[in-house]
């Protein structure tokens, strides 16, 4: 470990950002000849709609990541998982759902999520009185 990664070390007796980045630095999926290939699992709830999806889109874009998306809506996430392929892992959860919630935290600790982006949200729109 010390040899592919020199630095490592010096950041692991640190706090704040360089604590993170010390993480970061140290999850290593593969070592390709020359260059690090990094991979590191990223879990996005509310995968599926507005800033959920862009988040995603860019994590996936950028190619070192591994994405586990949740939504509530199936089709939207079958839509994802085709377009990013292996990259993208669609997880259908209601939140609000107890037994949901159960799957989803075994389904969490199966899947070694690295990053955690707490997107989810319920939007209900009634009159003010």
């Amino acid at each position: 470990m010390r040899k592919l990664f020199p630095r490592a070390g010096r950041y692991s007796k640190t706090m704040g950002r360089t604590c993170i980045r010390a993480v970061i630095w140290n999850v290593s999926a593969g070592f390709n000849g020359k260059e690090q290939v990094f991979i590191l699992n990223v879990l996005i709830t509310g995968a599926t709609k507005g800033i959920g999806r862009a988040i995603a889109a860019k994590y996936l874009d950028s190619g070192k990541y591994k994405v586990f998306g949740t939504g509530t809506d199936q089709k939207a996430l079958s839509r994802l998982e085709k377009k990013y392929g292996k990259r993208f892992s669609g997880i259908r959860i209601d939140l609000l759902d107890k037994a949901d919630l159960s799957d989803f935290v075994k389904e969490v600790k199966r899947r070694k999520i690295q990053i955690l982006i707490n997107n989810a949200g319920i939007n209900r729109i009634a009159p003010i009185d």
